[in-house]
């Protein structure tokens, strides 16, 4: 039986090359915080809302040369994770230097975490208010911006919509193309 169909039926575009390539030169005029998410989110294929709820231990050392283990929480699937007794958080193996990045933003978020009693690390504050989580929405129109501000446009001359989904997608893809076996997309 095939759940959840209807939400299937809207195809989601992957990023052509050229878009990816003039996203990641744009990169630097995200804010720091976005601009670690989007290296995360790129590098890895997680889902946005598995980068924003990273927690301040999802490093663990890997066993291999110049690699860590990233631990997070597969929202997506956790019911069925938690119905099979598997336990909340999954593992991938990601570079030291991605690893580097998070390591990082663990330092930097660390006071607002002790302060707030919070462990996840894309936490954020402005003057005079709470802290807070970092929003999907937020990071979502932040990349849109500057691919206005960069007239980064499809083949048809159309401004690229960016949507969190479609990097993972792309990242498949690019996968698939590149001889990717089906338990290395896994």
């Amino acid at each position: 039986t095939f759940y959840n169909t209807k939400n299937m039926e809207e195809r989601t575009d992957i990023i052509p090359e050229e878009i990816a390539n003039k996203l990641l030169e744009s990169i630097e005029l995200l804010n720091p915080l976005h601009q670690k998410m989007y290296k995360i989110f790129i590098d890895t294929g997680l889902r946005l809302k598995e980068v924003v709820y990273l927690e301040a231990d999802c490093l663990e050392p890997s066993g291999y040369e110049n690699t860590r283990l990233l631990k997070y929480i597969p929202y997506k699937i956790l019911r069925l994770r938690r119905k099979k007794h598997l336990e909340d958080y999954q593992r991938m193996l990601i570079p030291e230097y991605l690893a580097e990045e998070i390591e990082t933003q663990i330092d930097i978020s660390k006071d607002l975490r002790e302060k707030y009693n919070i462990t996840f690390i894309f936490i954020n504050q402005q003057k005079g208010c709470k802290a807070y989580i970092t929003q999907v929405r937020g990071f979502v129109s932040a990349v849109n911006k500057i691919i206005k501000k960069n007239n980064i446009t499809d083949i048809d001359g159309e401004l690229w919509n960016f949507q969190s989904r479609q990097i993972r997608k792309t990242l498949v893809v690019t996968m698939i193309e590149n001889g990717a076996t089906t338990q290395e997309i896994a």
